[in-house]
């Protein structure tokens, strides 16, 4: 009897360690994925947008290649620019993605309007070296008109 009671401890404790090593893997590999998906770089692209902040917009950007660099074009723009007055609502509309493009879908909302307006807003996004980036030379115009990108 004693033996049997051991070797069922034994069995538990394995499966259990199985089990708690499988659950430390699958945190691990959520930790490592969130914020790299086209829904976070959307969010941040708009976020950055907002609040003008160079090096963020920057590091979502997805330009064609023999383009000046992102950093530089936004430093230009900005400087021309005043803040374009919009904001978004955190969840996505939708989001379908392809291989390295994706198509992400955001209700962004437009303060300069009287009343504001809340527009759905199709972003672009292609992962470049595991990255995900907004392809800003598909933006539609409106609300983004003032940007000459």
């Amino acid at each position: 009897m004693g033996a049997v009671i051991r070797r069922r401890l034994k069995w538990t404790t394995v499966v259990g360690w199985v089990v708690a090593l499988a659950m430390i893997a699958a945190i691990v590999l959520l930790i490592f994925t969130i914020g790299n998906s086209p829904v976070s770089a959307v969010n941040e692209f708009l976020t950055a947008l907002r609040v003008r902040d160079v090096n963020r917009l920057s590091a979502v950007t997805w330009l064609p290649e023999g383009s000046p660099p992102a950093e530089e074009q936004w430093r230009e723009i900005f400087a021309e620019v005043k803040p374009l007055p919009i904001s978004h609502v955190e969840e996505p509309l939708m989001a379908s993605i392809t291989g390295d493009t994706a198509l992400v879908k955001m209700l962004v909302r437009i303060h300069d309007r009287t009343p504001p307006q809340e527009r759905e807003i199709q972003f672009f996004v292609r992962r470049v070296n595991g990255k995900w980036k907004v392809d800003v030379t598909r933006l539609v115009r409106d609300p983004f008109e003032k940007l000459p990108l």
